[in-house]
């Protein structure tokens, strides 16, 4: 039997935690290649850095839609209350 489908404000806070793991683990990728001096390794991850925190960014902003849309939809008559 297969699993319910995640909520898809569960399904933005997980993108957001994986997204979060990926920039720590690339901030400590390039602080190491810095360390042993390998510079154009160090630039060439700072690159992807930034495309991984430009990821991080939109996957925080549509978090932050999806609970727009969550308050929004409570706030509907009828709408279940979150009480």
């Amino acid at each position: 039997m297969s699993e319910p489908p995640e909520d898809p404000i569960a399904t933005a806070e997980r993108h957001v935690g994986i997204g979060e793991a990926l920039v720590a683990r690339q901030l400590a990728v390039i602080d190491e290649l810095d360390r042993d001096n390998h510079l154009e390794a160090a630039a060439r991850g700072r690159k992807l850095l930034v495309a991984l925190q430009r990821s991080l960014d939109l996957a925080r902003e549509h978090l932050r839609v999806e609970r727009d849309r969550q308050r929004a939809g409570a706030k509907l008559p009828g709408a279940a209350s979150e009480s």
